[in-house]
């Protein structure tokens, strides 16, 4: 190789590597014009996440804003426009439809790039795919409801027995405020009508990933024994 086509290569080098990293990210990677929002450029995997080519993406002028959810699209508009005429670097949570109709969560943070005479000339900025992510938050809170408002008594614990939570009705049922069992263990509901090996079984199932079932007598705070299953 002469030496000029190997200084070519070298000065070639940094900016394949720079796309090679641009392409392998699990994210979109975007430049858009600052006053219009048209895409200037976005990475391939746009198409993958949300299933448009990218050619439709940089011909559309008004493609961001116009595959936005209509319950977000004023809002999320709004605010980009305001943050890119303050010079601001922003980061926003919204929706997209995909091209199959889904609507897909995007986290997409936004820098401000100056550009001549102090006018804000781009944005560039990279949207993370966040509904798998949202879809498991909203099924812990869900989690979460149905065992607060149970009507069954509800203790989660640490694998050594440690109470962490209680529901209301564990309150209501023991008497005990969640306060005053968390840091203790199920013992302080014992009533003394069971023998060891009874408790022994019970944990050896609970611990082994299980489920046990049988009638428990325990004792309330103020020392009344009640059957629990």
């Amino acid at each position: 190789m002469s030496r000029e086509r190997k200084v070519s290569a070298e000065a070639e080098a940094p900016g394949d590597r720079f796309k090679d990293l641009v392409e392998s990210l699990d994210a979109i990677v975007w430049e858009a014009d600052a006053r219009t929002l048209q895409f200037t450029f976005v990475s391939n995997r746009a198409e993958t996440i949300l299933g448009y080519p990218i050619e439709q993406w940089l011909a559309e002028p008004n493609f961001w804003a116009d595959h936005l959810h209509p319950d977000d699209r004023e809002g999320t508009v709004a605010a980009c426009t305001r943050a890119a005429a303050e010079g601001r670097d922003h980061d926003l949570e919204y929706r997209m439809g995909a091209a199959g109709g889904s609507a897909v969560w995007l986290r997409d943070l936004v820098r401000v790039v100056p550009g001549g005479g102090g006018r804000q000339a781009r944005l560039r900025g990279v949207m993370v795919n966040t509904t798998e992510q949202r879809r498991v938050e909203k099924e812990h809170f869900r989690l979460i409801a149905a065992v607060k408002y149970a009507g069954e008594a509800i203790l989660i614990t640490t694998p050594d027995g440690k109470i962490v939570y209680a529901n209301p009705a564990f309150e209501r049922i023991t008497g005990y405020t969640a306060d005053e069992a968390i840091g203790r263990t199920p013992r302080l509901l014992k009533s003394g009508r069971h023998d060891q090996a009874f408790y022994e079984a019970l944990w050896g199932t609970i611990l082994a990933g299980e489920v046990w079932r049988a009638e428990v007598f325990n004792r309330r705070k103020d020392g009344v024994v009640y059957a629990a299953e």
